[in-house]
């Protein structure tokens, strides 16, 4: 059984150091990777008009870095994107050729990739926090509960104790009681609101 008093603070100290350089480390390697690759890539695209190499690398990539990629491969590729199977189709014979020249262009210069070109390109917006987004999860967290055999009181007790405290629990149960009883009257409302038309 998980015990907090017993946690050694400096094991974790050591490891979370240790963990966050691994994970800075991994993000300089998947961006300096990438930086190669946009080049590399977009030269090879255009020389054998294979689209395969462009979906691998598409694939291998974190959702953030999806988005760029998708971004960059539609500025430059000339092909269709499918956005329902997250893949590269097949040649846009309508743009091709343009997307052709300023891929040639982009790639005179040495110092261009896909970094440089987002920098200027891009815009990186963090999601928009809503309780509706909220709702979405609680309801995710209550299928993966049920699935996983956890009851529906074990995850409202792990929820509340991620920081509620007693007087947001009143205060929600205040607002449900005010919810129950103006169902009847909303309803009653719908009702002669439909019989008046």
């Amino acid at each position: 059984m998980f015990e907090l008093q017993n946690f050694d603070v400096a094991a974790f100290q050591k490891k979370f150091n240790l963990d966050v350089r691994k994970l800075a480390g991994a993000e300089k390697i998947t961006k300096e990777l990438l930086r190669g690759l946009s080049r590399d890539v977009l030269t090879q695209l255009h020389t054998n008009e294979d689209i395969r190499p462009t979906n691998a690398v598409l694939r291998a990539l974190t959702p953030l870095n999806q988005k760029v990629w998708i971004e960059f491969m539609k500025a430059f590729s000339g092909f269709k994107f499918d956005a329902a199977n997250v893949s590269f189709t097949e040649k846009n014979k309508g743009t091709y050729g343009k997307a052709r020249v300023a891929s040639e262009e982009f790639l005179e210069d040495e110092g261009n990739n896909i970094w440089t070109w987002a920098a200027e390109n891009v815009e990186v917006k963090a999601k928009e926090f809503t309780l509706d987004a909220v709702k979405k999860g609680m309801e995710n967290f209550l299928k993966k509960a049920d699935k996983n055999g956890f009851s529906r009181d074990d995850v409202l007790m792990a929820a509340i104790s991620a920081g509620f405290t007693q007087a947001d629990l009143i205060a929600a149960m205040g607002k449900l009681a005010q919810l129950a009883e103006q169902a009847p009257a909303d309803a009653a409302n719908a009702e002669q609101a439909q019989a008046a038309a």
